[in-house]
């Protein structure tokens, strides 16, 4: 990247929040707006973690894999993936909450459609 597209990407805002802000480091702009977008942003990336995961586990497994031993390591690995990056997220550029957010629902879209096919109209 050039140094101009640099400082154009520094300067850029969305909803008055600075792209480059994050909840613990506001970074400039309304910190009201940086808070909010940040927030919002970190519940919509980790509910459509959980739920794409959730949909990965419901096509995947039949009813003899649920009785394994696996499946208590897989259950956790579900739950606590989305707290850790819903946590974490309190760190990350508002970019970056944005990138995966959207990440994160078009995955968990691709899962309804891939699930929709599968059990017909």
């Amino acid at each position: 990247m050039s140094p101009e597209q640099v400082a154009q990407f520094d300067e850029s805002t969305i909803f008055g929040a600075p792209l480059s802000a994050s909840l613990l480091h506001g970074g400039g702009g309304s910190q009201l707006s940086v808070w909010i977008l940040s927030i919002a942003m970190i519940l919509a990336m980790t509910a459509s973690q959980l739920i794409t995961q959730r949909q990965i586990m419901a096509r995947s497994l039949s009813g003899e894999a649920v009785a394994t031993p696996l499946m208590g390591p897989q259950k956790v690995l579900l739950y606590s993936l989305p707290v850790v990056f819903g946590v974490g997220g309190i760190v990350f550029p508002i970019g970056v909450l944005i990138y995966w957010t959207t990440t994160n629902l078009w995955t968990m879209g691709q899962q309804f459609a891939v699930r929709w096919d599968r059990m017909g109209p």
